[in-house]
């Protein structure tokens, strides 16, 4: 949604978007919702194509990226003692 903001008439049969490792555009994530990053942070580069089969360019992007960063599950560094609840009717 966030290449289209603007235009939200491009059906998405008309582009295909590639991810990348590196900026040259060598290494291909060939199944993104499946990526595990190599570095963290990591840089992705991304690239947008015109498929339409009308157009007569089907020219991509310009390159485009951003930073993938995993933060690590949080550590309680304490025991944590159990926790009770009650009703307070009186106050």
């Amino acid at each position: 949604p966030d290449l289209l903001e603007g235009n939200q008439t491009t059906p998405v049969s008309t582009y295909s978007v590639a991810f990348y490792e590196d900026a040259t555009l060598t290494t291909l994530i060939t199944n993104p919702s499946v990526y595990t990053n190599l570095t963290n942070p990591q840089t992705i580069y991304v690239v947008v194509t015109n498929t339409n089969a009308a157009a007569t360019t089907r020219c991509p992007s310009e390159v485009g990226s951003f930073i993938l960063q995993v933060n690590p599950k949080p550590i309680v560094a304490t025991q944590l003692a159990d926790f009770a609840s009650c009703d307070d009717i009186d106050g």
